[in-house]
């Protein structure tokens, strides 16, 4: 599940964030921080470390802006942290075992090329001999 924040200004005025009771967690503020860079970039921004509510999460703030470019507050979407990481691992190791098994095929593919150069140089002994 994904996480939505409506911010005016600094201030959550609708979220799908409920606190330990499953009430919505509306009137917290953003952080001070990623306030103060979309007020100055005017740009999102993908943050992995940011804790809501005591929680870690993946986040991504997009500021909201008046007619006059002015930032009046942010959209945001969270994805828990640790359910991030275990995407990030599985799909790590998917290619960690894909490298294993190319390297193996890669061997085992060398093995037999040189059994054949060996029976190439074999019989190229023998027809020098004979």
């Amino acid at each position: 599940k994904c996480e939505i924040t409506i911010f005016y200004a600094d201030m959550r005025v609708a979220t799908t964030l409920v606190d330990e009771k499953g009430s919505p967690i509306v009137g917290s503020l953003a952080n001070k921080s990623i306030v103060k860079e979309m007020e100055t970039t005017k740009e999102g921004k993908l943050y992995n470390k940011t804790v809501i509510n005591g929680k870690k999460f993946f986040t991504y703030y997009y500021p909201l802006t008046d007619d006059a470019d002015n930032v009046i507050g942010m959209i945001a979407t969270a994805k828990d942290a640790g359910y991030v990481k275990k995407i990030i691992y599985l799909v790590a190791l998917d290619y960690i075992i894909l490298y294993i098994h190319m390297i193996l095929k890669l061997k085992n593919l060398l093995k037999r090329m040189n059994v054949i150069l060996d029976h190439n140089n074999n019989l190229k002994v023998f027809l020098i001999d004979n």
